[in-house]
């Protein structure tokens, strides 16, 4: 093909597209790549939300228009079952894909195929290198006296393992959304030459300012806020001793945003700090753009993620981040949000405080955050990626994390 003619991207996720966390990912990025020209051949698992600018939209796991239950077959042999499906489909429709955009887990026929027809390929990363994340988050476990359930999606599993590393090893480039992910590619010896930094972006039409600007608070109280899922590699019991050891637990609220109920035994952990009167748990919600906007500062303090979405979306909604060295934020420390080292409480106990007692700092790092988000919409994101797909095909060039950060 020309460079004048559309891109023809095979879109391939082995999951729910538009279900909340990775899916939602998947489907804005596919759906605002359609919208930047691309031709997009989405082919995913099943369709929660259905991305209106694909060329084809093919469901792998939906027989005669019937949708398979995940659970009926278990996730596993669900993700095997979309990889011999995508790699069949791609396979027939071969001299109309120009590149192959993957996800981990269920992509490796899809790569051998590609390989075996000579179409490049890239392979999306939504966490930190697999080995580091079991690593990672079993030594959390361990800390803290918590089993790690077998169904647990970091629940250590060699042959999910094995089959990842194959992906990476198949995979033409591997797509990185932070760097910290960058850095855990980096330390098990991938170059340069084979990664490419990207960043995740925020939905303006559901997270954007309070209508009227931000107010000052006077007679209310501070609120500061944790977004996600209520398990150890997520750090909420960091941050709620960092809260809690200071004059902040009278002073401030303290909200839970997420699913309470993820790993058992995490909730006895966080007991002796979920009875302080100031605690608010609002669990799983839908309006969490709503809660942010009511919100102060949004607290994150994970050991392992990958580029956590709601560290963009916190901030179009006006919230100063306070977040640990591992949660892939979009960010400078001192800039537009505080950045901690993961686990390190006595910093982020101090980073909270600062931001309590130092309204003129706050509102420095406030006004810079609401400035330097807007570049991180889904759109600018797809546009990005865009840019990615045009080097894949006709040409490779690189794009490092210095590359990155300069195009900014």
């Amino acid at each position: 093909m020309t460079a004048a003619q559309a891109l023809s991207i095979f879109f391939s996720f082995g999951w729910r597209m538009g279900f909340p966390s990775v899916g939602t990912s998947a489907y804005f990025l596919a759906e605002e790549a359609g919208k930047c020209g691309c031709r997009m051949i989405v082919v995913s698992a099943s369709f929660d939300r259905v991305p209106g600018n694909a060329w084809k939209r093919i469901s792998t796991l939906e027989i005669l228009g019937k949708r398979i239950p995940f659970r009926l077959v278990g996730r596993k042999r669900a993700r095997e079952f979309h990889d011999y499906r995508a790699a069949c489909v791609l396979r027939k429709l071969r001299n109309s894909v120009d590149a192959v955009h993957c996800w981990p887990g269920s992509s490796l026929r899809t790569l051998q195929v590609a390989k075996e027809l000579g179409i490049p390929t890239l392979l999306q990363r939504t966490n930190a290198h697999t080995a580091f994340a079991y690593q990672i988050v079993a030594r959390e476990h361990e800390k803290l006296g918590i089993k790690l359930p077998s169904s647990y999606s970091h629940f250590p599993d060699q042959k999910r393992l094995d089959r990842e590393e194959a992906e990476y090893q198949l995979a033409d480039r591997i797509l990185v959304p932070s760097d910290f992910v960058y850095r855990t590619f980096k330390d098990r010896g991938f170059g340069d030459d084979k990664l490419i930094r990207m960043f995740y972006g925020y939905d303006p039409k559901s997270f954007y300012l309070p209508p009227g600007g931000i107010k000052e608070r006077r007679n209310e109280k501070f609120v500061i806020t944790f977004v996600g899922r209520a398990e150890p590699r997520k750090g909420l019991h960091y941050a709620l001793e960092a809260w809690s050891n200071s004059e902040l637990k009278t002073q401030t609220i303290f909200r839970i945003v997420g699913n309470m109920n993820v790993i058992p035994g995490y909730i006895n952990v966080l007991g002796r700090w979920l009875n302080q009167s100031n605690v608010q748990i609002l669990g799983e919600i839908d309006n969490v753009g709503d809660v942010l906007r009511d919100s102060d500062v949004l607290v994150l303090p994970a050991v392992e993620e990958g580029s956590a979405k709601v560290t963009f979306e916190a901030r179009a909604c006006g919230c100063v981040i306070a977040v640990s060295d591992c949660t892939g934020a979009e960010c400078t420390h001192m800039y537009d949000g505080l950045i901690h080292p993961a686990r390190d409480v006595e910093t982020l106990r101090e980073h909270l405080l600062t931001l309590f007692n130092d309204r003129e700092l706050y509102r420095y790092l406030r006004e810079n955050s609401i400035k330097t988000i807007s570049s991180f919409t889904w759109e600018n994101a797809a546009s990005s990626l865009m840019r990615v797909y045009k080097e894949t095909v006709f040409g490779k060039v690189s794009r490092t994390a210095d590359d990155y950060r300069s195009a900014q």
